[in-house]
């Protein structure tokens, strides 16, 4: 296949709502959640050669770009997996906050297996590719579609749902990242949610009732994140002073997320919160349709 490009965007996504249903055999925390993604990107450039090797170098200084990088591991796991004897240098422009519940990691190496699949020409089946991604990271399965898609699981059995209208916002983050594992250890076990199906929450985010979505989206890793870094509480109440009309942490945390009405509100907060913090603030809006249909299938 021949591409007109070879830069790609690897959205971020945010987590609505976020449950514990149990710890698994496998070590595993079985939950409930549902993905959105955003059309705040990372971009992933392709340079494919002949000399076999798989090459990265990021924007970010300090970032790593060997074989502990999500990105050089996808493309490895696939040259691997198909017997893959040409190469690639991959140039990633990184806008996503690392280790920021935003996913940004694993949407990179989704994006990876998309277009090296294409780029090398192996004709990998998507069930292979879906399995690949899974042993990358649990959410790594749901970069390969999107935009929006119920979790279960670890997070890898994921059920299509239509597309959310748009939605706008602001994301908030405090400068640091967060280990998932490590958030995952501080929750107590199983689900503090209310006993109301996800459904719910995809219903209020369908018809923008955010009173509904206050009472029925509770991401269960809040809690114990919160109890080491309250700065997570301080971003959501400066949202909602802002006139968020939501505010909540997405996935793993630190970085918080707020729904806003309107463009001009969320213009509006932006500007006061880059005078006034120095969290990093990014604006963003729902996708509604999966970033690479080019891609698919």
């Amino acid at each position: 296949m021949e591409f007109d490009r070879l830069r790609f965007a690897s959205p971020a996504k945010v987590n609505f709502g976020l449950r514990i249903l149990g710890k698994r055999p496998d070590g595993y925390h079985a939950i409930e959640t549902i993905f959105q993604m955003l059309d705040l990107c990372d971009w992933l450039t392709f340079r494919p050669h002949r000399a076999g090797g798989v090459r990265l170098t990021c924007s970010t200084p300090g970032l790593a770009t060997d074989a502990s990088n999500l990105v050089v591991r996808a493309a490895k796991l696939l040259q691997d997996e198909m017997h893959v004897r040409q190469g690639v240098d991959i140039t990633l422009d990184k806008r996503i906050p690392i280790a920021g519940g935003l996913g940004g990691g694993s949407s990179n190496a989704a994006v990876v297996l998309l277009v090296l699949n294409r780029l090398w020409n192996v004709h990998c089946p998507i069930t292979t590719l879906y399995a690949l991604a899974g042993q990358l990271g649990s959410d790594v399965p749901f970069f390969l579609n999107g935009p929006t898609a119920l979790a279960e699981g670890r997070g890898e059995v994921l059920s299509s749902t239509s597309a959310l209208p748009p939605l706008r916002g602001l994301l908030l983050n405090p400068g640091f990242g967060i280990s998932a594992g490590w958030a995952y250890s501080q929750c107590g076990g199983h689900s503090s949610a209310t006993a109301r199906p996800l459904s719910i929450v995809l219903q209020a985010l369908r018809q923008q009732d955010f009173a509904l979505l206050a009472e029925a989206m509770v991401n269960d890793l809040e809690p114990g994140v919160v109890a080491t870094y309250p700065v997570i509480g301080e971003m959501r109440d400066a949202l909602r002073a802002l006139g968020a009309s939501l505010t909540f942490m997405s996935g793993s945390g630190p970085t918080v997320g707020g729904l806003f009405t309107s463009a001009s509100s969320v213009e509006a907060a932006r500007v006061t919160l880059g005078k006034q913090s120095a969290w990093t603030v990014l604006p963003f809006v729902t996708l509604v349709e999966s970033p690479h249909p080019e891609l698919q299938g």
